[in-house]
């Protein structure tokens, strides 16, 4: 989705603008962004790109941003969006004598729950997984062994020489291992099938619990998929003449109902208005309560979202006004 960013060098002021973003919104969300001068729209900077001044104090510089005529481009990547709270993105025109142009506007970055919880699990896969594979390794080494020692008895006599007291690879069928590795072989007994080990070193796991932990990390894997719906078209267009970055993202144990902005036109200063209808599938069991706030912060009004979806404001405004808030609540059992 493209925002569109004017800029003007002759003000020093730093331009608010109305924007608000979710994190987790990166590789979506771009900026178009040019900048004035004497009313003049800057062609002949050499280089560009944006520095963000983060809520919790951290600086995020971002790449050089592509050009065309006097119109420069830049997408989240990700770090921007890091830090709930207002963001200051300081837009730097850097031109061929050396002169660097400092341009300010704002933004808001909007916490999402979600965001720290749909980690991906592939770290604890690979490290299950190396666990799993080192067993299967060592119990194929033992076997080869053991096959080439059944394989030459009772046609070739075994001398010391043909012993190994090594872990070094031979191959098959050249060596027998010496006795005294006997001690450092591993038996069937001492594997372990469950994951109750709280000890290190005592024991390995067995290559039969691979696929137990596989199928809970799946499971758990499945739990944290995020699926996310544009809520625009549940509207009550009776009511709500334009909306923006209105969504639904829910997994399988809870939803957030993210209402960025939603223009309320129609049946103004009326009780109990429903402005959207959620789909069966993401309907909390009990009522949820939250707040709509107006973006000029002129208003609040309260709302709620019943059990059959509809998410009513109390009472709509006086006069027609963009209002945006949150409500995260739970489903399933």
């Amino acid at each position: 989705m493209n925002y569109d960013v004017i800029l003007n060098a002759n003000d020093s002021a730093t331009l608010e603008t109305q924007y608000a973003f979710t994190q987790g919104d990166y590789g979506q969300i771009q900026f178009s962004i040019r900048v004035k001068a004497d009313g003049q729209y800057v062609t002949n900077a050499q280089r560009a790109f944006i520095v963000f001044s983060l809520s919790n104090g951290m600086i995020v510089t971002g790449a050089d941003m592509p050009k065309s005529v006097a119109t420069y481009t830049y997408v989240f990547q990700g770090n921007e969006l890091q830090s709930p709270g207002k963001v200051v993105a300081d837009v730097k025109l850097v031109y061929a004598n050396g002169q660097i142009s400092s341009n300010k506007f704002t933004f808001m970055c909007r916490f999402d729950p979600l965001a720290d919880k749909s980690v991906p699990a592939a770290p604890y896969i690979t490290l299950l997984q190396q666990i799993v594979d080192e067993g299967q390794e060592k119990i194929n080494y033992l076997q080869a062994l053991i096959d080439s020692i059944q394989g030459g008895i009772g046609s070739t006599t075994i001398t010391r020489n043909d012993l190994q007291n090594t872990r070094n690879p031979v191959s098959a069928g050249t060596k027998a291992i010496d006795a005294q590795m006997a001690q450092y072989l591993l038996l069937k007994s001492d594997l372990v099938n469950n994951a109750l080990a709280t000890t290190a070193g005592v024991a390995p796991l067995d290559a039969a619990m691979g696929k137990t932990l596989q199928d809970q990390i799946t499971n758990a894997n499945s739990n944290l998929t995020v699926t996310q719906i544009d809520i625009a078209q549940y509207k009550n267009a009776a009511v709500v003449s334009t909306t923006s970055n209105c969504f639904a993202r829910s997994d399988k144990y809870k939803v957030i109902i993210d209402i960025g902005l939603a223009l309320i036109s129609q049946s103004l200063s009326a009780d109990n208005i429903t402005i959207f209808t959620l789909p069966a599938n993401i309907r909390p069991n009990l009522p949820v309560y939250f707040t709509l706030t107006a973006t000029d912060s002129s208003i609040s009004v309260n709302c709620s979202i019943k059990s059959d979806g509809s998410i009513v404001v109390s009472k709509t405004p006086s006069t027609a006004k963009y209002l945006s808030g949150q409500a995260i609540f739970f489903i399933g059992k």
